[in-house]
């Protein structure tokens, strides 16, 4: 009967956890929309770019043929 007890327990804090990401996630992506449509998030640059602010992560592409 313990046993029985602690799995239905963790079993319970372990969907609570997952719903409270779940929301938690959609709150997220509801503030980026609306940072998006102000034009406040463009997200993040690339670190190894062709115009990457550090010269160590700058990547050379050659001409495409």
């Amino acid at each position: 009967m313990d046993k029985f007890m602690f799995d239905l327990l963790t079993k319970l804090l372990a969907y609570m956890a997952q719903t409270e990401r779940k929301k938690i996630r959609e709150r997220q992506r509801q503030g980026i929309e609306i940072a998006k449509a102000n034009g406040k998030y463009r997200g993040t640059r690339p670190a190894y770019a062709a115009d990457a602010p550090n010269p160590q992560k700058t990547v050379y592409l050659p001409p495409y043929r």
